[in-house]
């Protein structure tokens, strides 16, 4: 496939030896075309899901800090809470934690335990290149089995580090992780490279909660960024506009201002795609973002009014200074939609703005704000957003208690992929359109079928109940462990029908959690909780 082709523009394409076409990707340095950009994600402008309408949450909660009350108090339901929208789940230990504290003090718990979260070491492949295009097939096939082995690392230990809400409620960097893959999209399918693919991955977990600054320069010239939205690919005289679209209507600022005034014209994604030209990947030797002078377009661009012979070092001056409303907005427009409610409360987000502002764009103190806010521990957004496939697994195998190990890891792979989000793809460069879009009446079915293939594999549900506050009460343990799996309360008459189920005819004196029958009992109650609509939500 020819890159200018598949962009619908010019060829752009050199002669590799003797009459063999290529992709120059350093001056005078030419690659297999095919090879590297047949996978490049490119949408239409204007194509984006839309956002979800509706109406916020009927609370009149800010973001004034929780406060325990008789009404509103500081229990095993709120810190389940807590734990599900930071993590994935909590067992019983951890809940136990929170509650020894006031809400406070868990929150700063668990930010303080991601800011100081360690990161996963570094694997020497990183550094691997892959074989030149001339290289013996038998090579080649060496380096694509070897690839094939990366990914599935790298994958895996995404499901490892996010299970780490276990050990010291570390989950909410790998958390926030997922949600920075979400927004800064890139797609496995880019350039099926698992250097690339890590280098980027380790980028977003960085970041997670520091400067959005930093974030959005340093995002901009990752290689995997930068095959993605064809920024190695824009050059003086032929720019390419994607990622400077993508740049300011998905990834800063949105196409409207908080005063619905629009951000930008087309003529600045013109502008600004030029200020982003030179850059390319160095493909056989470093891996690395490469910037070539003699490919960057060194005339005057206008970008927001102000002109200048821009380069990509003043990006960020750019967007923050004249758009630094609009940017914190629409960033904390998304943090109010992951960690609270799909449609967000613009007096909320208002304040959560102002906060981003006032912090110069630091993330941290607006996501610590926010999970200690009378707002986020509300009665109505507890259990408000649906599951994602990753809170599904990932959420199921912390309720049910299973030994974490390589097996697992490959069915958190398969069971998160066939629910519909594929690590390292999203659908497109906009993410994954999530809230009601993850159930439907096909994956629905799906859902249940996991748990059902999923729970006979748990360590022991026996092991769950021991480890509640009563487990010998049997109408007390059911109560319990439907707070345990569900984020919303059921009926009193919902709960003793399914006590009856637990017995199903034995005496409720009889029941004794460490006979042998109990873990079949206790078997088929799960197996109920988590086919009942309330477990799809969080």
């Amino acid at each position: 496939m020819n890159r200018r082709s598949f962009l619908g523009g010019v060829s752009r394409s050199g002669e590799v030896g003797s009459g063999a076409v290529g992709f120059e990707y350093l001056p005078g340095i030419f690659a297999d075309d095919e090879r590297w950009t047949n996978a490049h994600r490119t949408r239409p402008k204007g194509e984006i899901s839309p956002t979800p309408s509706g109406q916020p949450l009927a609370t009149t909660a800010g973001l004034e800090p929780y406060v325990p009350t008789n009404e509103s108090p500081w229990d095993r339901r709120r810190a389940y809470h807590l734990l599900r929208r930071t993590g994935y789940a909590a067992d019983p230990a951890a809940i136990n934690v929170a509650l020894s504290g006031n809400p406070k003090a868990a929150v700063d718990a668990i930010v303080d335990a991601a800011l100081a979260a360690r990161f996963p070491a570094t694997p020497d492949w990183i550094n691997h290149p892959p074989p030149p295009d001339n290289a013996p097939p038998d090579e080649v096939q060496v380096f694509h089995d070897l690839n094939d082995l990366w990914l599935y690392e790298t994958e895996t230990e995404f499901y490892q580090e996010s299970l780490a809400i276990l050990q010291a409620g570390t989950g909410l960097r790998e958390r926030l992780t997922l949600f920075w893959h979400d927004h800064f999209v890139t797609s496995l399918e880019s350039t099926r490279t698992a250097a690339w693919l890590y280098r980027y991955w380790a980028i977003l977990r960085k970041n997670a909660l520091g400067d959005f600054k930093q974030f959005v320069h340093e995002i901009g010239i990752t290689p995997a960024m930068l095959f993605y939205l064809n920024g190695d690919d824009n050059r003086v005289g032929e720019p390419n506009e994607n990622y400077a679209r993508e740049l300011m209507e998905l990834f800063t600022m949105g196409i409207e201002g908080p005063d619905g005034a629009p951000n930008y014209t087309q003529m600045e994604i013109e502008e600004l795609a030029r200020v982003l030209t030179g850059w390319s990947v160095d493909l056989y030797d470093t891996l690395e973002a490469v910037f070539v002078p003699e490919w960057h377009d060194n005339e005057n661009k206008t970008v927001f009014g102000q002109a200048g012979n821009w380069g990509y070092d003043d990006l960020t001056t750019l967007l923050f200074t004249q758009r630094s409303e609009s940017i914190a907005h629409f960033i904390a427009a998304k943090l109010y939609r992951f960690f609270v409610y799909e449609i967000a409360s613009s007096e909320i987000v208002d304040e959560l703005a102002t906060l981003l502002l006032a912090s110069d764009f630091r993330i941290e103190p607006v996501v610590r704000t926010l999970l200690q806010s009378a707002h986020f521990f509300d009665d109505v957004v507890i259990g408000a957003r649906i599951k994602s496939p990753c809170d599904l697994v990932l959420g199921l195998a912390v309720e049910a208690g299973f030994d974490v190990n390589p097996a697992v890891f490959i069915e958190f792979r398969q069971g998160t992929r066939l629910l519909g989000q594929r690590l390292y793809s999203p659908p497109n460069v906009a993410g994954w359109p999530g809230y009601h879009n993850w159930v439907d009446e096909s994956s629905l079915p799906a859902r249940w079928l996991h748990a059902d293939d999923f729970l006979p594999k748990q360590r022991t549900l026996q092991e769950l109940a021991l480890a509640m506050p009563n487990p010998y009460a049997i109408d007390v343990l059911v109560a319990d462990f439907v707070r345990h799996f569900l984020p919303v309360q059921l009926s009193q008459r919902a709960i003793n029908s399914l006590v009856a189920l637990v017995l199903n005819g034995l005496p409720p004196y009889e029941w004794n959690p460490n006979d042998q029958g109990a873990e079949g009992r206790l078997f088929s109650l799960v197996r109920h909780l988590v086919q009942l609509p309330e477990y799809q939500l969080t």
